[in-house]
């Protein structure tokens, strides 16, 4: 009785791990009759579990046969990778998928396949994020060794702002940074991260307006599943130094919220996690909206430094 017990606990636990992915995980045996879908399997089929078990693979899908990457993998006793794919379920949904499948064997004898399939719109979601970072790389790059000590101030107004802005640099407080479209807030929230006590510190860079809400959570929590670029977020990344949010008031509220926790001292998880995860960090942020004042703050119009604006 303890072992049947045991062996019920292990597979409610490894059917809890599979449902974690987003991709449809497929099980088939060795002569291609399903096994088990896992709830993204299912939910992008519109199949009850019950409908899919003991059917064959052909029963279950419109696609060749000697093209279907179940098939070819037991036919073969090879990994297939990466196979880019068009088919329709039974029911009538079309796919447009890239597939992986990996023969199990145990004792030299085929058991099974493991099939792995990522719908499209999975991968231009993924690749959106991707633009989306590289782009913020690609602005950390630029500006990576931009300090006050760069900037002349020659009005009145941009030598108090430079003032202000030299003594925020010396602390590492979470900081906000308004201006009207136009004056370059980033340039003055590169020269703060790069000068006196945050200088030495690594800067994450996000830009806000540039992620749809619905990609925004999981650029910064990051996601289990993905590559390690993707598996860890922008949180995790900036521990120990600084993220900079660039027009911070296109953050949705649920981003909004997730970024409240982790600075009160609370952990995060990634998208499909299950560890805990500290990180510290200081915010810098920059807006062009009138926000409300919960930050401290350098506010600044249009005034001019050295052909930039800000």
């Amino acid at each position: 009785m303890i072992f049947l017990k045991y062996n019920d606990h292990m597979e409610a636990l490894l059917k809890a791990a599979l449902d974690i992915f987003p991709e449809s995980i497929q099980l088939y045996d060795r002569n291609a009759m399903a096994v088990y879908f896992n709830n993204a399997g299912l939910s992008t089929m519109d199949f009850p579990h019950n409908e899919i078990k003991h059917k064959h693979v052909l029963e279950l899908f419109e696609v060749d046969a000697d093209y279907s990457t179940v098939l070819t993998a037991l036919r073969t006793q090879n990994r297939i990778a990466n196979r880019f794919s068009r088919y329709k379920a039974r029911n009538g949904t079309s796919f447009t998928t890239v597939n992986n499948a990996w023969p199990v064997f145990s004792d030299g004898k085929l058991l099974g396949i493991v099939d792995t399939e990522m719908n499209m719109e999975i991968i231009k979601e993924l690749s959106r994020i991707e633009d989306a970072l590289k782009e913020s790389r690609l602005q950390v790059n630029q500006f990576s060794e931009k300090s006050m000590e760069n900037f002349s101030a020659e009005s009145v107004a941009m030598k108090k702002l430079m003032i202000d802005a030299f003594r925020a640099a010396q602390k590492t407080e979470n900081l906000l940074i308004s201006g009207e479209e136009g004056t370059e807030t980033e340039l003055l929230a590169y020269g703060i991260s790069n000068t006196g006590l945050r200088k030495d510190r690594p800067v994450q860079v996000m830009n806000c307006a540039a992620i749809p809400e619905e990609l925004q959570e999981q650029v910064l929590l990051g996601t289990e599943s993905g590559n390690e670029d993707e598996r860890n977020g922008l949180l995790e990344k900036a521990d120990g130094g600084i993220l900079l949010l660039e027009e911070v008031g296109s953050l949705s509220l649920h981003a909004q919220g997730i970024l409240l926790h982790v600075l009160q001292g609370d952990s995060f998880r990634r998208i499909g996690g299950s560890d805990d995860i500290h990180s510290a960090f200081s915010v810098i942020s920059t807006t062009s909206e009138i926000l409300s004042e919960d930050l401290p703050r350098i506010s600044h119009g249009q005034q001019r430094c050295r052909g930039y604006t800000g």
